[in-house]
């Protein structure tokens, strides 16, 4: 992948980063790469790669830089083109959804380890402030929160199935938005029990493999293989669909790494935004939603669904998404939601007090 530009325009100075941003905080992105030297070609002369490397090779590489420059055409990254991912908004009102494994810090070897930076926590912070904020996530609710440690956020854990609006005494403008009133939903109460017992099969299941993980996310069965030797996960995982289909009643996504174990419910992400769009903006609603991984999706098509909105996938790699814009990492998702912050604080996103 090309090395991403040095200056972001319109956003900061030389560094990149956003007006008030420290260059060397955690999440800004360093200089760029330095450039290898070009080999030598035969005969002693420096000349491009291209010029000795085998014609079919050269061939491969050029066809794969155009698709990747169309892919970035038509996904264009969300911080160099901040103003283009906001310009729907005016006269609307903002909401923001995050993912958090992948989108607010980076995938881990070890999930139980998948700590937030203390820029970020204060980036989500901020927006928090400005607009009603949610952690849409794969993840239990006590374990996000445990990771995340800001009560002023709706959690929607178990990829949406288990819905729980910020604690009455929070600040924010969800506590502003919402009252006294309670936010809680969760679709897929009453498959508790089966997901508890999934859970304790799953890891009977994979008990010979080292380095599994199996992970109850209250509504979601997680069973990791991140750590499993590369020549035994393809057979692990057959093992724990083949027990899947004997069990019944649940379905299976796979994610980065992971297998994910959910309900037969019609209940994904998109629906998650969609309940929460509805109980917290009913009209005139502008929703951001980041992340990177498949489940997101469902949030991306709804948003593009609506035709108003933002999807802002976090990938270093061109895939097929719904998503309108990119970013690469989680440090460019600081960088985004740092400028998210400052434009909501200068232009008042709609909802002015």
């Amino acid at each position: 992948m090309a090395p991403r530009l040095a200056t972001r325009p319109g956003l900061g100075g030389a560094s990149g980063a956003p007006p008030g941003r420290d260059p060397s905080s955690p999440g800004t992105r360093g200089p760029a790469p330095a450039t290898a030297a070009v080999p030598l070609a035969p005969g002693g002369g420096r000349q491009a790669l291209t010029d000795w490397r085998p014609a079919s090779a050269s061939a491969s590489a050029s066809a794969s830089a155009q698709e990747e420059g169309e892919w970035r055409r038509k996904h264009p990254d969300a911080v160099e083109n901040f103003a283009q991912v906001v310009a729907g908004a005016a006269g609307r009102r903002v909401a923001v959804f995050l993912d958090y494994d992948g989108t607010l810090t980076e995938i881990v070897n070890e999930p139980d380890k998948a700590f937030m930076s203390e820029a970020m926590r204060g980036a989500v912070r901020r927006v928090a402030r400005l607009f009603p904020t949610g952690i849409v996530t794969g993840r239990a609710v006590p374990k996000a929160l445990e990771f995340i440690q800001l009560d002023s956020l709706i959690y929607a854990g178990s990829h949406g199935m288990d819905i729980k609006g910020p604690e009455p005494a929070a600040g924010g403008k969800l506590r502003e938005i919402l009252g006294g009133r309670k936010l809680e939903y969760q679709p897929a109460a009453e498959h508790a029990a089966t997901i508890e017992r999934v859970c304790e099969e799953m890891t009977r299941v994979v008990a010979g493999y080292a380095g599994s993980m199996v992970e109850n996310s209250t509504f979601c069965v997680s069973v990791h293989y991140r750590n499993v030797a590369p020549e035994l996960q393809e057979e692990m995982q057959g093992r724990v669909r083949h027990r899947l289909v004997e069990l019944g009643g649940m379905k299976m996504n796979k994610g980065k790494m992971v297998l994910e174990i959910k309900p037969t419910l019609d209940w994904d992400k998109g629906k998650a935004v969609e309940y929460l769009v509805e109980q917290l903006v009913p009209e005139g609603a502008f929703a951001i939603y980041l992340g990177d991984d498949r489940t997101d999706e469902d949030a991306f098509r709804k948003i593009r669904e609506w035709g108003v909105g933002a999807g802002v996938l976090v990938s270093q790699q061109a895939k097929e998404t719904a998503a309108g814009f990119h970013v690469e990492r989680p440090r460019d998702v600081l960088d985004f939601l740092t400028a998210l912050a400052e434009w909501g604080e200068r232009e008042g996103a709609g909802w002015w007090s």
